[in-house]
């Protein structure tokens, strides 16, 4: 028997304990791995008219970068770091530039525009889509790479259902780690999706990575705006 949560009243959505036979462990004992709402959600999924598929075979790579000094820098001498909080944020304050040539190996780090994002340590499964403003921007290693196989997956589309609880459930079960959460990249490749034909995802996935671009036309005319202003203020 696993006990997960806290001790008090329990429900189907969220069990203080459950049992399953030892044969289904999978070398996992942490409860998080078992609960059975993962199990429902792939259940769910299962029953519609796509085959599931897990990530890893619809894409080129998922990856986690190594954690690195940083050696932060004015923005004219670095690149920007994304961070891991920043990603469901409309606009970035407070964003921090990493040295050009400082940091060794600094490709290591960067991201490109249709690349998905996945948090994977510490707050576990905040996704978003890098935009082609963030193209060559560096990611922090706290955040997942996932690079989507042109033609075969859209990031958007990708992006939408890691967002949804049949997504964001399979994350959380694959969370390891005593004190601070982690997600690998091996156990995201293991992510199970509905094998969608790519011409079937197309609405869904550029709707989503317009919304990203969108942000960021927004955000740039609110700068010229507040730009206008402080120019006419100190005139």
């Amino acid at each position: 028997m696993f006990i997960a949560g806290v001790v008090g009243r329990s429900s189907s959505n969220d069990p203080q304990a459950f049992e399953i036979s030892s044969l289904e462990l999978s070398e996992r004992l942490d409860a998080t791995h078992h609960v059975p709402v993962c199990r429902s959600v792939v259940h769910k999924l299962s029953e519609s008219k796509f085959n599931l598929v897990q990530v890893g075979s619809k894409v080129k790579q998922v990856y986690v970068a190594p954690r690195f000094a940083r050696i932060y820098v004015e923005e004219d001498f670095g690149v920007p770091l994304l961070q891991g909080s920043q990603l469901p944020s409309m606009r970035l304050y407070d964003l921090k530039y990493i040295s050009n040539t400082k940091t060794n190996k600094i490709e290591r780090w960067i991201i490109k525009s249709g690349w998905v994002l996945v948090t994977c340590s510490g707050t576990i499964g905040r996704v978003a889509v890098s935009s082609y403003h963030q193209d060559g921007w560096a990611a922090s290693q706290h955040i997942l790479r996932i690079i989507p196989q042109e033609n075969v997956t859209h990031p958007g589309f990708l992006a939408a259902f890691l967002s949804t609880p049949y997504g964001q459930h399979q994350l959380k079960a694959k969370i390891y780690g005593g004190v601070v959460d982690e997600l690998t990249a091996e156990d995201t490749e293991m992510i199970l999706i509905p094998d969608v034909r790519y011409s079937e995802q197309l609405g869904i996935g550029e709707t989503v990575v317009r919304v990203y671009e969108l942000r960021d036309e927004a955000n740039a005319l609110e700068d010229e705006a507040i730009a206008e202003l402080e120019a006419i203020i100190s005139d």
